[in-house]
C-alpha cells in the first residue's frame, strides 16, 4: 500500500470523525429553529417542510443533496436518519384546522339565523308565525330543516341572550303587549307563546 494512499484513508477517516462528532449539535440546532419557527407547536404534515427550512437555515451537513462530507455515505441515508433523529426531538400537536374552519361555520351560521330570527319576529308580530319566514331563510344558509328547532334554540341562547327559541318569542310578545297598553285590539289576550 503506498504511503500517499494511506494518508488519504486516515485524513478520510479524521474528516469523518468531525462530522459525527458534531452531529447531535445539528440535530439540536435544527430542533431549536423548528421550535422558534414554531412556538405553538407543528403538526406531522408541516413536519416535512419545516425541517428541510431549518436544515438549510442552520447549514446541518446532513441535509445537503450531495455526499456526507468526509465519508462515503450518501446523503439521502444520512438525511433520512438525521431526520428521523430530529423527529424523535419534537412533541407534534393534533392537526385542529378542520374543526377549527367548521367551528367558524358553524358560529357564522348561528349569528346569521339569529339575525332572520329577529328580522322575522318583527316582520310576523302580531299575527303571523315567524317559523314560516325563518324556516326557507335557513334552509339557504345550508342549515338541515330536520333539525332546525335545535338550530334555532342554539342561535337564540347564544345571540339573543335567552334560553331558546320559544322563550325568546314569548318574551317579544310580553314586550308588545307591554307597549300597546292602550291599544284595545290587543288587551285581554293571552300569550301564544306560552
Amino acid at each position: 500500500m503506498s504511503s500517499v494512499y494511506m494518508r488519504q484513508i486516515l485524513e478520510s477517516i479524521e474528516r469523518a470523525k468531525l462530522v459525527n462528532e458534531g452531529y447531535d449539535d445539528r440535530v439540536n440546532d435544527v430542533v431549536s429553529a423548528i421550535r422558534s419557527a414554531n412556538p405553538d407547536g407543528i403538526t406531522k404534515n408541516k413536519f416535512a417542510d419545516a425541517v428541510a427550512r431549518a436544515g438549510r437555515d442552520t447549514g446541518a451537513l446532513e441535509m445537503r443533496d450531495d455526499r456526507v462530507a468526509g465519508t462515503n455515505q450518501k446523503t439521502g441515508d444520512a438525511k433520512s436518519e438525521f431526520i428521523k433523529d430530529v423527529a424523535a426531538k419534537i412533541e407534534f400537536v393534533r392537526d385542529t384546522s378542520k374543526q377549527t374552519e367548521k367551528s367558524a361555520r358553524v358560529s357564522q351560521a348561528l349569528e346569521e339565523l339569529a339575525n332572520i330570527i329577529e328580522q322575522e319576529i318583527g316582520n310576523s308580530f302580531p299575527d303571523g308565525d315567524p317559523f314560516d319566514h325563518i324556516a326557507p331563510r335557513a334552509r339557504r344558509l345550508g342549515i338541515p330543516m330536520g333539525n332546525l328547532s335545535e338550530w334555532m334554540d342554539r342561535a337564540a341562547k347564544k345571540h339573543l341572550g335567552t334560553k331558546d327559541y320559544h322563550t325568546y318569542l314569548a318574551d317579544i310578545w310580553d314586550d308588545f303587549i307591554d307597549g300597546n297598553t292602550g291599544n284595545d285590539e290587543f288587551q285581554g289576550q293571552s300569550n301564544p307563546w306560552r
